[in-house]
C-alpha cells in the first residue's frame, strides 16, 4: 500500500507555432539580419522570415532579441495550435496577455537588464502542433501606450509547473542526462517504454520511405536544381529528359503535363520542356536534388523526387531508411548531443516511421525531416543511425507507440491523461521519472550544473485575469482556480476555476492549450534548492517537497547536512500518515510549549501511538533527533511495533552496545528490511543526530515504497 493515492493527471498543450527541436549549434536555416523586421531580432535558430510571416522548421527553435529600451516589450501572437513559447532567461516575464477563441497574444519583457540578449523558446509538440507559423512578432514601445503598459501584479495570476510537452514516453532531455551518466541507449529506451525490447527488422539501406514534403501541401510552383544533373522519368516509366547541371528550373503544371522551365541567372526562361502526364519521377542518381522552400530555407533531397500535379505540384521523397533518419534525428534532438542519446532518439524515430508503414510527412506533424543534413555533428548523428541499424520498438509482438517530448518536469505522464487515449499501454503508465537503483532524476543531469533549462524543466507563467475571464466567460471575474484531481504522471486532470458569477470545472489540456502554458504539470511552488546535489538523495528530497510532506527553509535552502528536531519530524510523520492535529492530547508534556506550532502534531501522533515521549512528561521538545530514534518512529509508522518485538534480530553492528534497549529491536528489524543501514565501518551510530537529507531518503521509501518493505517484513515471518 501507498500512504498516499497519487491521482493525478497530466496531458498535452496544444501547441503555438513554428520553432524546431533539432540539431543544436549546426548550420540552420538562418535570416540574414537585413531581412528581419526589426533591428532588436538578433538572430533566429531553425525558424525563418519569409513572405511577411515567421515559420517554425523544426522541432525547437529560438528568436534572440535585444531590447534597447526599458520600455520596450515583445508581443508574440501564435494561433491557438501552434507551438509552446518559453524563454531560456529566469528573468523574463511572459505575460498570457489575452486569448480568443484561434489565438494567444503573449507579452513579453525582462524584469532586470533591459539591454541584455535573451532567447524567444518555440517547442512544436510531437503530434501536437498543427499550425507552424507564428502570427506576429512585434516590439513595442510601450511608454506611451496605456494597453500595453506592464500589467500589475495585482491583474495577474502566476501560475508555476515544469516540463514542456505533453510529458508522455521519452523525455528528450532525460534521454541525454541518462546518457551523460554513462546509461546506454538500450537501457534508456527500457527504463522510458518499460517491457517494450528491441528488435532488428528492417534493414536500413534497402528500407523505403516515402516522405510527403512540405507536409503534403502542393505549391502551384517550385524552384528546383540538380547540382549534377537528374534524369526526369514519367508515369510509365521511361525517360522524358533531363535537369542539367547546376541549372535552376521552374517547375509547375500545364493541364495534364508537368513543365520544367530552365531559368537564366537573371530569372528569364532560357527554355521549357514539357512532360505529358500527372506525375514524373527526377532522379540525380548518387547526387542530391536541391529545392528551395524560400530565400532562406534551401534543401537537398537524395533518393527520387516525385512530382505529380495535385490541386498544384505537390513533391514527395522516395528515400532509403538510413538516409531519411539521418535528415530526421538532427531536427528531433540535438545533434551534439551524447551518442547514446542520439542513439535512442533514432530508434523512437524509427519506430515511429514503421508504425506510419513508412510513409510519413516532413514536419512536426510526424517527424521533422529536411533532407540532407550538413552540420557540424554529421558524423554524430551517423554513428547513432548505424549503431542502431534497422532496430525498432516491439511490444508483445507489435511496433511500440514510441512517443517523446522535449522535457518532463520530472514526471512521466500516461498516454491516457497525456493524450486523451481510450486504452491505457502498459509500458506508457504515468509514474515518477527516476533512474535505477541510484535514483537518479534524469533531467537533473543534462548539464554539469544541473537541469537542461529553467525555462523547460521548471517555469513561471504570468496569466492576466482577463485572459481567463476571456477564456471561460460564464465564470464572470475570476477569483481562483484549484487543481481538484491530478493523474499519476501528476499532471492537472482538472481545475475547478471560480468567478464572482459561478464555478467550471475543465481538464487539464484545455486549462493548459487556451493559456498557453508549456505543460499541465502545474504546481504551487515547483523549486530547487541551491545545496541539494548529485551528492544528496535528491530524488527523495524533491519528491517529498512536491508531496508537502517536507520543507525548505525561508531563505530557500535545504540544508541537507543540517540536523532536525524531534518536532520538525515528527511533522514529516504527521504529513505522510495523514493525520489531524490533536493538541490536547500533548497537554502532558511539559516541555512542549502551550502555543507551540506542533503541538497539535505531537498530540496526533501521541493518539496514533507513533510516540510516548522521552519519558512520562517530557516529548523532547527541541532536541535534535539521534538516528536510533529515528528507526523506531519508523517502525511505527509502517506498524510493525509487535513484529520488531516479537522478531527479537541479532545486531551485528560493532557499536549495537551503544543502543539502547527501547530501540534494538527497531533497529535490527529495519536493518534486516533495508530501511535502514549503517553509517560505515560496521558501524550504526544509533546516538548520532540524523541528518536532513538521510531523514528524507528513508521518509521517500516509507511513503512511496511501503509495499516493499512489507513484503520483506512478511517474508520475515516465514
Amino acid at each position: 500500500m501507498r500512504f498516499k493515492a497519487i491521482m493525478y493527471a497530466a496531458l498535452t498543450f496544444i501547441l503555438l507555432s513554428s520553432f524546431y527541436f533539432g540539431s543544436g549549434h549546426v548550420v540552420l536555416a538562418s535570416v540574414d539580419q537585413d531581412d528581419l523586421p526589426y533591428s532588436q531580432i538578433k538572430e533566429t535558430y531553425n525558424i525563418i522570415f519569409d513572405g511577411g510571416t515567421w515559420y517554425l522548421i523544426g522541432r525547437e527553435g529560438y528568436i534572440t532579441i535585444k531590447l534597447e529600451k526599458s520600455s520596450e516589450k515583445v508581443e508574440v501572437i501564435v494561433h491557438k495550435d501552434g507551438p509552446l513559447l518559453v524563454s531560456n532567461d529566469p528573468n523574463v516575464s511572459i505575460v498570457t496577455e489575452d486569448v480568443s477563441a484561434n489565438y494567444i497574444i503573449y507579452l513579453i519583457h525582462p524584469e532586470r537588464e533591459y539591454n541584455k540578449e535573451f532567447n524567444l523558446i518555440f517547442y512544436a509538440v510531437p503530434s501536437e502542433t498543427e499550425d507552424y507559423s507564428i502570427k506576429a512578432i512585434n516590439i513595442r514601445d510601450t511608454a506611451q501606450d496605456f494597453n500595453m503598459m506592464s500589467t500589475q501584479q495585482s491583474d495577474t495570476v502566476t501560475i508555476r509547473g515544469g516540463g514542456f510537452g505533453h510529458r508522455v514516453g521519452m523525455s528528450q532531455w532525460g534521454a541525454q542526462g541518462l546518457a551523460r551518466s554513462g546509461v546506454s541507449y538500450d537501457k534508456i529506451l527500457s527504463h522510458y517504454y518499460p517491457g517494450t525490447r528491441l528488435e532488428q527488422r528492417y534493414n536500413d539501406s534497402s528500407q523505403q520511405v516515402t516522405v510527403s514534403l512540405n507536409n503534403g501541401n502542393s505549391r502551384q510552383e517550385w524552384i528546383v536544381k540538380a547540382p549534377n544533373g537528374a534524369n526526369i522519368i514519367d508515369s510509365t516509366g521511361k525517360p522524358a529528359g533531363q535537369l542539367d547541371s547546376n541549372v535552376t528550373y521552374r517547375l509547375s503544371s500545364e493541364g495534364q503535363s508537368l513543365k520544367f522551365e530552365k531559368l537564366n541567372s537573371n530569372g528569364t526562361v532560357a527554355s521549357t520542356q514539357t512532360v505529358t502526364g500527372t506525375s514524373v519521377n527526377l532522379n540525380p542518381g548518387n547526387s542530391v536534388i536541391e529545392i528551395n522552400f524560400s530565400s532562406n530555407d534551401i534543401r537537398k533531397y537524395t533518393g527520387t523526387l516525385k512530382a505529380e500535379i495535385d490541386k498544384g505540384i505537390k513533391l514527395t521523397n522516395i528515400v532509403n531508411l538510413d538516409n531519411y533518419l539521418n535528415g530526421v534525428v538532427p531536427y528531433e534532438a540535438y545533434a551534439s548531443w551524447n551518442i547514446e542519446a542520439l542513439k535512442a532518439q533514432t530508434v523512437a524515430a524509427r519506430t515511429f516511421a514503421a508504425s506510419r508503414s513508412f510513409n510519413v510527412r516532413d514536419t512536426q506533424s510526424d517527424q521533422v525531416y529536411r533532407g540532407v543534413y550538413e552540420g557540424q555533428y554529421a558524423n554524430n548523428v551517423r554513428s547513432a543511425v548505424q549503431g542502431t541499424n534497422g532496430q525498432v520498438l516491439i511490444f508483445n509482438g507489435s511496433l511500440a507507440s514510441s512517443v517523446y517530448s522535449a522535457s518532463n518536469g520530472g514526471w512521466i505522464e500516461s498516454n491516457v491523461h497525456g493524450f486523451g487515449s481510450s486504452t491505457q499501454f502498459a509500458y506508457l503508465q504515468g509514474r515518477e521519472d527516476v533512474y535505477g537503483s541510484s535514483k537518479i532524476i534524469p533531467e537533473q543531469k543534462t548539464t554539469d550544473n544541473g537541469p537542461h533549462s529553467l525555462s523547460l524543466y521548471r517555469w513561471e507563467r504570468y496569466v492576466t485575469k482577463s485572459a481567463i475571464e476571456s477564456a471561460w466567460p460564464s465564470i464572470g471575474q475570476f477569483q481562483a482556480y484549484q487543481i481538484t484531481e491530478r493523474a499519476a504522471g501528476r499532471g492537472a486532470e482538472t481545475i475547478k476555476i471560480t468567478g464572482s458569477k459561478g464555478t467550471v470545472s475543465v481538464n487539464g489540456r484545455e486549462f493548459r492549450s487556451k493559456l498557453g502554458l508549456p505543460s499541465t504539470l502545474i504546481e504551487p511552488d515547483l523549486i530547487t534548492f541551491p545545496d541539494v546535489s548529485e551528492k544528496n538523495p535528491e530524488y527523495a528530497i524533491y519528491a517529498l517537497v512536491r508531496e508537502g510532506i517536507i520543507t525548505g527553509y525561508p531563505d530557500g535552502t535545504f540544508r541537507p547536512n543540517g540536523n532536525i528536531t524531534r518536532e520538525e519530524f515528527g511533522a514529516i510523520l504527521f504529513r505522510i500518515l495523514g493525520l489531524k492535529e490533536k493538541p490536547e492530547a500533548a497537554e502532558h508534556f511539559v516541555d512542549v510549549p502551550r502555543n507551540s506550532w506542533a503541538k497539535g502534531i505531537i498530540g496526533a501522533l501521541v493518539d496514533a501511538g507513533i510516540t510516548r515521549g522521552v519519558s512520562a512528561d517530557r516529548f523532547g521538545y527541541g532536541e535534535n533527533l539521534t538516528r536510533e530514534q529515528m528507526a523506531s518512529f519508523f517502525i511505527r509508522v509502517l506498524g510493525y511495533q509487535k513484529e520488531s518485538e516479537a522478531a527479537n534480530l541479532p545486531l551485528t553492528y560493532s557499536d549495537a552496545n551503544q543502543i539502547r534497549q527501547v530501540h534494538r529491536n527497531d533497529v535490527a528489524f529495519a536493518t534486516e528490511i533495508g530501511l535502514m543501514a549503517g553509517t560505515g565501518y560496521n558501524r550504526f551510530s544509533p546516538q548520532e543526530f540524523s541528518q536532513r537529507q538521510w531523514v528524507a531518503r528513508v521518509a521517500y521509501e516509507v511513503y512511496f515504497n511501503a509495499d516493499q518493505y512489507h513484503q520483506r517484513a512478511s517474508q520475515l515471518g516465514n
